[in-house]
């Protein structure tokens, strides 16, 4: 008789020893990851394959169309608050899954503040979004994200929320008759 059912018999409170446990763990280890669903495919990530689907969250906050830019790569075009906008992807394998993208929008430079002193201070004081100048002295204000491995629809919905508030920030802070010391940011 093995020592150990020996010293089961005798004493059926002897614990069980740490193979055993170890195989029964693994078993029921190994049960519970074939019955639990992966967290990715429960949330059902928006990769950039899903177009349609990002179009349909982008209406959500206003007029939006499918375009294609000089690459031939899919982006999207919109206004939010009445504010005109694109959407472009970049890190692209070809024409096809793309792992990031970018918000911008362009407000013309003779409406909006665009010295270098009032840009600054919007890129330091503000978290989200970014702003600059473009060679036409116009104003640019931009939000780039990650798709890599997929977002969730809440965190997407979440990003394009981020957006709105980034062009209303962005449009009353570089307003012409405001000061910038005077804006509070909601960023």
């Amino acid at each position: 008789m093995r020592p150990f059912l020996h010293a089961f018999i005798q004493n059926p409170f002897t614990t069980i020893p740490p193979l055993v446990s170890l195989g029964r763990v693994s078993a029921l280890c190994a049960l519970i990851s074939v019955s639990a669903p992966v967290t990715a495919q429960a949330e059902n990530l928006l990769t950039f394959d899903d177009l349609d689907q990002i179009e349909s969250l982008l209406g959500g906050f206003g007029s939006v169309s499918r375009d294609t830019d000089g690459e031939d790569i899919a982006m999207f075009r919109g206004r939010i608050d009445g504010a005109k906008y694109a959407l472009h992807f970049y890190d692209c394998e070809g024409m096809n899954a793309c792992k990031s993208a970018s918000f911008s929008a362009f407000f013309n430079g003779d409406a909006f503040r665009t010295d270098l002193k009032a840009v600054n201070a919007f890129n330091s004081e503000y978290r989200f979004g970014t702003a600059s100048i473009d060679e036409d002295g116009d104003l640019e204000l931009g939000y780039s994200f990650t798709l890599f491995g997929g977002i969730s629809r809440q965190t997407f919905d979440d990003t394009i929320d981020w957006w709105r508030v980034v062009l209303h920030d962005g449009t009353s802070f570089f307003a012409s008759d405001t000061d910038p010391s005077s804006q509070e940011s909601d960023l």
